[in-house]
């Protein structure tokens, strides 16, 4: 019945994360039939249905698994952190209500954007979809890169291409890398291209001394009659430094010691 072959097919694919789980490397075609007891082409059916949303990714040497489960199991664990930063957001807000607050989320290969505040919708917290920052050219991006650990970093660049999307704009790795570097000295971003009519600060929040699971930021505009001036910069990167810090602080303690707060 076709009821049944649904279930006989989400269950073999079920099967087949499992089985890519706990394998030692990339999996092949013929690993993952055997594993299954299936004949090739249905194998590869599974597979490719699997690697369209995300949860397993082909690459020369095979299968394995895809960024989906990392998404999956990153909102799972940054539930909570979700919730403390939209109030810190809101509170940044409050003191700064002609900027733009975002918080992004660190994930495998990408940083996405989870929160955002802004003017042209004042007050009102939005949760865009599917939306991500491009690794070169945004402050959160460039953070991200600034505080990957080196597997990371790979990932997020076998993604986005430097030659393809950072060449134009920086000329060379070399230039990149210096700048993140400075980057990791004084502990945030601050977007090198903006002049001095703009501001764009990118904080990472971060577990401890592991790389960052998220990035608070702000983009502010000074313009002609505005309340706000490039004088103001020292005070907008304390508060959201010390925004990101309490996050951080609440990030590396576990679970059970942040219920035993509330």
């Amino acid at each position: 019945m076709p009821g049944n072959q649904l279930v006989q097919s989400l269950s073999r694919g079920l099967e087949i994360l499992q089985f890519l789980a706990h394998a030692e490397g990339a999996a092949s075609l013929g690993d993952v039939a055997n594993a299954l007891g299936v004949k090739k082409p249905t194998a590869h059916n599974l597979l490719r249905t699997l690697a369209s949303q995300g949860f397993v990714e082909q690459s020369g040497r095979g299968y394995g698994l895809g960024w989906a489960i990392s998404e999956l199991a990153m909102v799972e664990r940054n539930g909570d952190l979700l919730h403390r930063a939209a109030g810190e957001i809101r509170e940044l807000y409050g003191g700064f209500p002609q900027g733009t607050l975002i918080f992004s989320e660190v994930l495998r290969d990408r940083t996405v954007v989870s929160l955002r505040m802004s003017p042209d919708q004042r007050g009102i917290l939005q949760r865009p979809a599917g939306l991500s920052f491009g690794l070169y050219v945004s402050v959160s991006g460039l953070v991200a890169q600034a505080f990957a650990t080196p597997d990371h970093l790979d990932q997020m660049r076998l993604r986005e291409s430097f030659w393809e999307h950072g060449a134009r704009v920086w000329g060379s790795l070399e230039h990149l890398g210096s700048f993140l570097e400075d980057v990791r000295e004084k502990g945030y971003g601050e977007f090198p291209f903006d002049g001095e009519s703009a501001l764009r600060l990118g904080f990472p929040v971060r577990r401890g001394d592991w790389e960052p699971v998220g990035v608070l930021g702000m983009h502010l505009t000074w313009t002609r009659g505005s309340q706000a001036s490039r004088r103001d910069a020292p005070e907008i990167i304390r508060a959201l430094g010390e925004a990101a810090g309490r996050l951080s602080v609440l990030e590396t303690k576990s679970r059970g010691e942040r219920n035993a707060e509330r």
